[in-house]
């Protein structure tokens, strides 16, 4: 998949395909570098679009004014 803008990825362990999160959230168990913080980042850095949680859009159904006949 490839990114857009890169500048706009965040480049932590978080959101690195090298890395998954242990029991206590500000931890991750990285392959080359072993547990280290969610914000450490190396140069092995491989970015995983999987590990981001989504936006959440607004409704904007509840915003509409609809006239009444």
């Amino acid at each position: 998949m490839k990114v857009k803008n890169r500048d706009d990825i965040e480049v932590f362990c978080k959101y690195c395909e090298l890395a998954a999160p242990l029991s206590s959230d500000n931890m991750m168990l990285c392959r080359k570098h072993g547990v280290v913080r969610s914000d450490y980042c190396c140069r092995k850095f491989s970015y995983d679009p999987l590990k981001r949680a989504p936006r959440i859009k607004p409704n904007r159904s509840s915003e509409l004014e609809f006239p009444e006949p």
